[in-house]
């Protein structure tokens, strides 16, 4: 196994929740659905990391639980995130969808 997702650590060869970074990760989720950004979520949160950190962190699907990692964010908080991540990037204009054209045609 890779890295270790952070709110975890591994305990005789099993992962267990470690109880005050959970909760940071926690905060992180709820500053981000109360409006705000990324960064800024995670400083609220106590987490030192920027921007590209935090999406990250966020999308970490981990946290649900899976064989392997006990949960740390219930299903239906993720998926609020993950809307407002998406809800975000429209308003941004950053969801821009163009049609694949199918044959480009070169002057001679």
């Amino acid at each position: 196994m890779g890295h270790t997702p952070y709110g975890y650590r591994i305990e005789n060869g099993e992962a267990v929740i470690d109880k005050t970074a959970a909760t940071k990760i926690s905060k992180l989720y709820e500053a981000y659905l109360a409006g705000a950004s990324f960064e800024t979520s995670a400083k609220m949160a106590g987490i030192e990391i920027q921007h590209c950190g935090a999406k990250r962190m966020m999308a970490n699907r981990h946290y649900l639980g899976d064989d392997f990692y006990p949960t740390i964010i219930d299903k239906d908080t993720f998926d609020k995130a993950e809307a407002e991540k998406q809800h975000r990037a429209e308003a941004l204009g950053r969801l821009v969808y163009r049609p694949l054209n199918k044959w480009t045609i070169y002057p001679n």
